[in-house]
Order: C-alpha cells, then sequence, then structure tokens
C-alpha cells in the first residue's frame, strides 16, 4: 500500500498502533454543464475528510487537518455520481493526501 510504500508506518490494530488515524469523511456533487434540455453533462464530485492524527498512549492530537479532493465527471461514461465508481478516484485522492499528511516528521 502506499502508507507502507511511502512512510515508516504500517498497519496494524488500534490496541497495538503508536498512532491512530481517524476521521469522518463527508461529500457532495455539483452539476456543472448542461445540455440543451437542462440534462446533466458534467458534474463535480467533492469531497473532505477531517482527519486526527493521534498519539494513541496519551491521546494528545499530533496533527489535524482537512484533505479535500475534487473529481470532475461525464454521466454516461460510468463514473456517474457520487454512490458510483466516480467516488473510487475521489477516495483515492483523499487517502493520497492522508499519507502526505504522515510522510512529515512529526
Amino acid at each position: 500500500t502506499e502508507l507502507r510504500a511511502r512512510t515508516s508506518f504500517a498497519q496494524t490494530t488500534p490496541a497495538r498502533a503508536d498512532l491512530l488515524v481517524t476521521g469522518s469523511m463527508a461529500a457532495d456533487e455539483t452539476p456543472i454543464a448542461l445540455d440543451e434540455d437542462g440534462s446533466v453533462i458534467q458534474k463535480r464530485l467533492n469531497g473532505w475528510l477531517d482527519v486526527r492524527i493521534i498519539e494513541r498512549a496519551t491521546g494528545r492530537v499530533l496533527r489535524q487537518a482537512r484533505v479535500q479532493a475534487l473529481e470532475e465527471v461525464r454521466p454516461g461514461t460510468g463514473v456517474e455520481s457520487i454512490e458510483g465508481s466516480g467516488s473510487d478516484e475521489l477516495v483515492r485522492q483523499l487517502a493520497e493526501r492522508v499519507v502526505q499528511l504522515l510522510e512529515r516528521p512529526f
């Protein structure tokens, strides 16, 4: 995984971890282009993750950030909505940004 490849961290159970990564995710989609009939032909998926990196032993928050990603999609291409495969790329981008938070020294 990206975590192992780009950092010195490894995934484990919360009880064995030195650091815990927690957060909440939200997403929405907005039409950005319509055809002459008013049908959506392009939309923007917007996702954000409020993430906290916590030292398990002390409960101290070491880093807190909001990471965000955008993905533009066209209906009818297989990447149609936040519930569909368009969200896969959005989540991948958010996960990459979380790994970037872990790459920086604490």
